[in-house]
């Protein structure tokens, strides 16, 4: 790894990439996979490669070194901490990263759903390359409030890659978003859908740095009409509540 020595790949080990600051969760190393989580509860799947070839990539002291607690382990996420609909969710999710990798959304060509292979993930006649460019274009092409709710809105040909090899409960929960997880603290405000918006305008604005707080607090309560008409608006949280989550 050059200048930035040996890096230990192990549950608990602690990087910051381009200065968001991660913990390894997991580890599947005959996958070559592991799984991040920020402060969010945000998870990540990535490959080993990914990972210690990433172009800002900084090791965090150990909680030894810096004098301050080890955090404290978290009990893996099982499917069982998921509602029937964010389980469902994780299924459709997974259903593309398998067109994608098998030609087929069951991963198999014996379980074939009606009108498979469509021609431009038919196993036959495309590579897996083109196969995962495909999909990447697919989805960029969906309507945005339905790539965020599938958790869709940021999938690239690297997080394709991640995800390969994955199978069965491994895939889903990769595929389950880490916001969906009960959490102990935060603001009570910020329910569910708020957080859905809040990630959409996020990933909205990321090349507009310029927009004010107000204007983004304003396409915060336009994505929450749209998506979630029946939402009462008094319970939309304010700018300032905005500006801290």
């Amino acid at each position: 790894m050059g200048t930035r020595g040996f890096l230990q790949i192990a549950p608990g080990r602690q990087v910051a990439l381009n200065g968001v600051e991660w913990t390894i969760e997991n580890v599947h190393g005959q996958l070559g996979h592991l799984v991040l989580v920020d402060t969010d509860g945000r998870t990540e799947t990535r490959s080993f490669r990914w990972l210690i070839n990433h172009a800002d990539l900084r090791l965090l002291p150990k909680a030894e070194a810096t004098g301050r607690p080890a955090p404290v382990s978290r009990q893996p996420r099982t499917l069982a901490d998921l509602t029937e609909d964010q389980r469902e969710r994780a299924r459709l999710k997974a259903a593309h990263v398998l067109e994608a990798e098998t030609g087929f959304r069951e991963g198999h060509r014996a379980r074939a759903l009606p009108g498979e292979p469509r021609p431009a993930y038919d196993p036959d006649r495309t590579t897996l390359t083109q196969r995962r460019h495909a999909k990447v274009a697919e989805t960029k092409a969906m309507p945005r409030p339905e790539a965020v709710r599938l958790g869709l809105q940021h999938l690239g040909y690297r997080t394709l890659e991640g995800l390969s090899g994955l199978s069965g409960d491994s895939l889903l929960m990769a595929c389950a978003d880490g916001r969906w997880t009960r959490r102990r603290s935060g603001h009570r405000s910020v329910t569910e859908e708020v957080r859905e918006a809040i990630f959409a305008v996020k990933g909205e604005c990321k090349e507009r740095s310029s927009l004010s707080l107000a204007a983004k607090h304003r396409l915060m309560h336009q994505y929450i009409r749209e998506r979630f008409p029946a939402f009462p608006t008094e319970k939309i949280p304010s700018r300032w509540t905005l500006a801290a989550v």
